[in-house]
């Protein structure tokens, strides 16, 4: 019975866990300032549409990145299901599946980086804040 009642503790506290873990989670790769991702990409005006259509062709998303994050307080606020609605199905992954993030640069050997831009959430999966984070490994 005590078994039980930890492990449903454990369960109903996990969301929270993640939230309160997320802004110590760049020790786990790093994110990359606005400047340095409009002179390594581009500053290409956004396009949602063209956004979500380049699933296999993350260079157009990273052309992007700089636009996105120079608008991102447009984004902020939206639930995540909003955001996945704009810009199609996710292509990375950050803490959780429920994170929208998608793809833009992904390493082509052990030398490089991948990169991805991520709309990190709260608690009531609503965007905080728009990154581009280096995936680990």
């Amino acid at each position: 019975m005590k078994w039980n009642l930890l492990i449903v503790v454990i369960c109903a506290m996990a969301p929270i866990l993640v939230v309160v873990a997320m802004p110590f989670w760049s020790l786990h790769g790093g994110y990359m300032d606005t400047r340095k991702i409009c002179q390594r990409w581009g500053d290409l005006p956004l396009n949602i549409e063209k956004f979500r259509a380049a699933d296999e062709d993350e260079r157009s998303r990273a052309e992007m990145a700089c636009s996105l994050l120079g608008q991102q307080d447009r984004f902020i606020g939206m639930h995540r299901l909003e955001i996945l609605e704009l810009f199609g199905d996710p292509s990375g992954y950050y803490i959780t599946e429920m994170t929208p993030t998608y793809l833009i640069e992904t390493a082509r050997s052990r030398d490089q980086d991948s990169w991805q831009i991520v709309f990190l959430i709260n608690k009531d999966r609503l965007i905080r804040r728009i990154v581009v984070h280096k995936n680990c490994c």
